[in-house]
């Protein structure tokens, strides 16, 4: 910008300016402003982006553009004052210039001060705080045409830069991560009820290799008993009295639970071999490690459960169902209050689906709200809990009434505990969730550990969220390595249900110190399996044919309930129909289907049960017809016998 002034009557110390037509003459001078190389005359010019802390440069191009002298050349900066240059003197007529430089420290830009302004920075466009500052200079000359006289020329110019984006900041954490599996719970009885459907034994590992050579079935694979290894065996016989038989001898086992060596939790790691009497010369060198008693209780002896380890891969289950078909009637409910506020009815409950003894349940409770718990029979434990808390009901009768109380509100649960309707761990009534049959439930409590380390001398402010259970931690200042650098947190979840493989990733955010920015530094996965349970290992072989029925004995080697899911059945034709089919009782009546038939879930009755067989134990299964037939042989009936739990077999 060209600034020029007459001056009239120069005298020692005193000037007389008047204004005259500048355009006339090409008396010029011209100042280029650039920041750190940047011309960036305005906010959103291409500028240069300056990290607050680092030098400045501003450099500063003076030119002489008109015909004459240029002397007593003068700079001045808005921000900076007066900048020195090298010379105050520009020839005429020959576009002489010099550069005058400046330097400074980068700020730290916000809006506010006069000179931060709104800008662009960066190629993305966006708006930032941006750093202004403005050059003046002036010099004089004296007009060929004006001799005696002293003209004023001058410009401005502008420039700016802006801070960069935030860097992140430089990772000084780390993070691991680890599942962990509870050991199996205590058990809930005092001793052994009924006949064992199924006993586990361990061979010391003092011991050498032991060949079975026969007896009771199994689940060892090749019949070979390593040193500590633990097998299962299946009671398929009918006495109280069993036996093992050995390359080493005969061993024998007590199933009644009246062998004061076999009968409780205090057997546990005892010799087992010798029998109830304790005879002598018998092979009494096995361990006891657990076994199922006739209602399906099982012991775990904690010696022989397999030690508990932090792993970035975990197994659980399998789960099976729990309830009264598979269970039958526990001692103690267990359930968990869940504080969803009112309710009207029961509806999420094996009995309301059977449509037996249908539960009733209504309620006026807020949401989230603490409750005591009342019984009209039996002992709460405790009396008072929180939505995700559980309590334990004992000492109950048939027809049972629970009372949820809070704040003068109140809601109130009417189902049936006598196992008289279907009841299974799962079931809703109202805030009620039925979580255990004693200690049997249907998931197990699998503690995640997040173990985040700073490597760092400073505090690091951290975050980890789960892409699967959420925010672990937020905003946490993570000690440097002086005094301590790791630190652990937890979640613990109750995972159950249908087999499936859960990959969950966390992710550690750290924050800087300064900027704000936070930045993923690590992740860590963990890997936890639901497993499948094995399928179902059931044998048979027929029994009996008469003159209008035939009969099968089915013996269940594995240790699962297993159950029929259907019957497919051929017979000769002069049997007439099929009228019943028996198995823990009438599992078909009161119709009649062809000799020719598949019987399905249409065809059985709704009792569960009815169609179950236990771990170790034994069932006829038995067809009835309408007519009689004395000349059916094995080679004229053909049966296929399919259960839910994966397996089957044939006739």
């Amino acid at each position: 910008m060209l600034r020029s002034l007459c001056i009239t009557g120069l005298l020692a110390g005193t000037l007389l300016v008047s204004p005259l037509a500048s355009a006339t003459y090409e008396y010029r001078i011209d100042v280029e402003k650039l920041t750190n190389g940047f011309d960036a005359d305005e906010p959103d010019s291409p500028k240069a982006q300056i990290a607050p802390g680092d030098t400045v440069t501003w450099t500063y191009i003076v030119t002489n553009q008109g015909t004459s002298e240029m002397f007593d050349i003068v700079l001045y900066d808005d921000i900076l004052g007066q900048i020195t240059c090298p010379r105050t003197v520009l020839a005429g007529g020959i576009d002489d210039s010099m550069i005058c430089t400046a330097t400074g420290i980068a700020e730290k830009l916000a809006y506010g001060p006069p000179h931060v302004v709104e800008g662009t920075c960066g190629e993305d466009g966006s708006l930032k705080p941006v750093y202004r500052n403005e050059a003046e200079v002036f010099g004089y000359y004296e007009p060929k045409h004006f001799p005696g006289h002293t003209w004023e020329a001058g410009d401005i110019d502008v420039s700016h830069y802006c801070n960069p984006p935030d860097l992140p900041p430089d990772c000084s954490t780390s993070l691991t991560k680890t599942c962990t599996v509870p050991p199996p719970p205590p058990v809930s009885f005092d001793k052994c009820d009924g006949k064992l459907q199924q006993f586990t034994l361990q061979w010391p590992a003092n011991e050498s290799a032991l060949t079975l050579t026969g007896g009771l079935a199994s689940d060892d694979a090749d019949g070979v008993i390593q040193p500590g290894q633990l097998v299962t065996f299946f009671n398929t016989a009918d006495g109280n009295d069993v036996s093992v038989f050995t390359h080493r001898g005969e061993s024998m086992f007590h199933l009644s639970c009246s062998d004061p060596d076999m009968n409780d939790p205090s057997d546990c790691d005892k010799l087992q071999g010798d029998g109830k009497s304790n005879a002598a010369g018998l092979l009494n060198a096995w361990r006891l490690a657990g076994f199922v008693d006739a209602k399906g209780r099982q012991l775990q002896c904690p010696q022989f459960a397999p030690p508990t380890a932090d792993n970035s891969d975990c197994e659980v289950g399998p789960f099976e169902p729990v309830s009264c078909e598979t269970a039958g009637k526990p001692s103690t409910f267990s359930f968990r209050y869940v504080g969803a506020g009112p309710v009207s009815d029961c509806t999420d409950n094996a009995a309301t689906r059977a449509n037996s003894k249908v539960p009733a349940c209504s309620g006026n409770l807020a949401p989230g709200a603490t409750v005591s718990v009342s019984v009209n029979s039996g002992t709460v434990t405790p009396a008072t809990v929180a939505p995700g808390e559980e309590f334990a009901l004992s000492g109950f009768g048939s027809n049972t009434v629970i009372t949820l109380s809070a704040n003068g509100q109140i809601e109130t649960l009417a189902f049936h505990t006598s196992c008289s309707a279907p009841l299974e761990v799962g079931d809703r009534f109202g805030n009620l969730e039925l979580t255990a049959f004693d200690s049997r439930r249907e998931d197990v409590p699998v503690t995640f550990e997040y173990r985040a380390s700073n490597s760092g001398p400073d505090p690091a402010l951290i975050s980890i969220v789960d892409d699967v259970l959420g925010p672990i931690v937020s905003d946490h200042a993570l000690a440097g390595t002086a005094p301590g650098n790791t630190q652990v947190f937890r979640r613990t979840v109750p995972i159950g249900g249908p087999p499936r493989t859960i990959v969950n990733t966390a992710t550690l955010s750290q924050t800087g110190p300064d900027n704000g920015i936070a930045i993923a530094c690590a992740q860590a996965t963990a890997t936890l399996k639901v497993l499948a349970p094995p399928p179902c290992n059931v044998t048979g072989k027929l029994y009996k044919i008469e003159d209008d029925k035939i009969k099968w004995k089915l013996t269940n080697l594995g240790n699962r309930t297993a159950t029929i899911q259907s019957i497919e059945f051929h017979a000769p034709g002069a049997f007439g129909s099929v009228k019943k089919i028996r198995f823990d009782g009438d599992i078909f009546k009161d119709q009649t289907r062809p000799t020719d038939w598949t019987f399905t879930a249409n065809d059985f009755v709704s009792e569960l049960k009815k169609r179950q067989i236990k771990a170790g134990a034994n069932q006829d299964l038995e067809i009835e017809f309408t007519s009689k037939y004395k000349s059916a042989t094995p080679a004229d009936f053909q049966v296929t016998i399919t259960f839910e739990e994966g397996c089957s077999l044939s006739f």
